[in-house]
């Protein structure tokens, strides 16, 4: 392959550990264990992220276990450059490089990643796929594990549901890997917990055991469902490049905004309308869209004697205190549905 690795076994990271592992990778790489039937088969994507390892170690207790399956599964190691920084698993991206969740469905790929991507992109949709499974984490801190999807039709939200306890419907347009492959199979991003945790690690090999036995990977049930809600009607917030931003208790007046500290804690959760969020004199230092289409921060936030309230109640998602993530992939409002 041009712009990435591909390997028709396992057997190159067989019996090694995670360093071990990822030092043997020069890039972003695919692996195929062929099956019984060719005629199908599942993706399983791990460290699209590079600072995201749960999946990746997910995928390697899986390969350790040296089992034998009825069709080809294949998994995907994405951003290993990222993750190889120093210390290990601590850059979701190569400084200065894209992000490998949005670039995705380009129809005009530039640059070295997004060409590699598009390999891929055209390489995994060539795949007879069934399912595809993309194993992330997140930065926050006592947030729940959670599915995002494409599509809430009912053979898709009937598997993410036995998943997670949320689901999350994303809008199209932002250039994820389960936009490209939902367009052939049910496509699951799950969220397994906080980056680098024994508890995102138990989750993520949770989950990949339930995605093969759901999708007859591996004999068996996942159980009942988990989820009690859906959350739709997404719109991705960002803060502009140029701006400052900070997190604090009281106003810092050098920035051109200061947010709540505890920002976390909205994760998943319904917030009201006139919520305080923190303090600004403008809206300029945040951008919206829905999907690839600009939609006015106006309809979202105001902002009353300098300080910055909710317009309408909402479930927020992946809010941190970080001003790279604020930045880089932003933050999200959703409305809730009934699951």
């Amino acid at each position: 392959m041009g712009s990435f690795d591909y390997f028709e076994d396992v057997s190159l990271l067989e019996g090694k550990d995670e360093t071990e592992a990822l030092n043997l990778l020069k890039r972003p790489t695919l692996f195929k264990v062929n099956g019984q039937d060719n005629s199908r088969a599942v993706l399983v994507s791990t460290l699209i992220h590079g600072s995201e390892p749960c999946g990746f170690r997910a995928f390697l207790e899986e390969i350790n276990r040296g089992r034998s399956y009825p069709f080809d599964v294949y998994f995907l190691v994405g951003n290993v450059a990222a993750a190889k920084i120093a210390p290990q698993f601590s850059h979701r991206n190569i400084p200065d490089g894209r992000n490998f969740n949005r670039i995705w469905c380009v129809d005009a790929p530039e640059g070295e990643e997004e060409l590699c991507i598009a390999e891929l992109e055209k390489f995994i949709c060539s795949l007879p796929l069934i399912g595809v499974l993309d194993l992330h984490s997140f930065m926050a801190k006592g947030v729940s594990p959670h599915s995002f999807v494409v599509s809430i039709d009912d053979e898709t939200l009937g598997y993410a549901k036995k998943f997670t306890p949320y689901v999350l419907k994303i809008e199209a347009g932002m250039g994820a890997l389960i936009e490209a492959t939902s367009k052939l199979c049910p496509s699951f991003v799950v969220e397994c917990g906080t980056h680098n945790t024994p508890e995102a690690d138990a989750f993520a090999g949770e989950v990949l055991d339930k995605f093969f036995k759901e999708f007859g990977v591996l004999d068996g049930s996942a159980g009942e469902p988990l989820t009690q809600y859906v959350y739709v009607n997404m719109t991705n917030f960002k803060v502009a490049p140029s701006k400052r931003v900070v997190w604090a208790e009281e106003e810092d007046t050098s920035a051109d905004a200061t947010l709540r500290p505890d920002c976390e804690s909205l994760n998943l959760s319904k917030v009201e309308a006139g919520e305080f969020w923190g303090w600004a004199s403008s809206l300029d230092f945040l951008k919206a869209w829905k999907g690839k289409t600009a939609v006015d921060v106006a309809d979202y936030f105001y902002i009353e004697d300098g300080k910055l309230y909710l317009k309408h109640s909402c479930v927020p998602n992946l809010m941190s205190a970080n001003e790279f993530i604020a930045k880089e992939s932003g933050f999200y409002l959703f409305e809730k549905k009934e699951a």
